[in-house]
C-alpha cells in the first residue's frame, strides 16, 4: 500500500499576501478593535449602499427559484 503524501504550497498567492496587507492595514486603523472594525463597517456599508452585494431570500409566496 502507497503512503499518502501530503504537499504544501512553497509560495504565497500574490493575491492571498494583498488581502491579508489589507487587512491588517484596516484592523490598525481601528486599533485591532473587533467592535471598532465592525461599526466601521456598518457606516461604510450604510455610506454606499449600492456597492453592497445581497441575497434575495425566497418568499413562501414566490415559491422556489430556478
Amino acid at each position: 500500500m502507497m503512503a499518502m503524501k501530503t504537499t504544501t504550497r512553497t509560495h504565497e498567492d500574490s493575491i492571498v499576501l494583498e488581502v491579508r496587507r489589507l487587512k491588517e492595514e484596516n484592523a490598525a486603523e481601528y486599533g485591532f478593535n473587533a467592535r471598532a472594525i465592525g461599526a466601521a463597517a456598518r457606516l461604510h456599508q450604510q455610506e454606499h449602499p449600492k456597492r453592497i452585494v445581497s441575497r434575495e431570500h425566497p418568499t413562501a409566496e414566490s415559491g422556489p427559484r430556478e
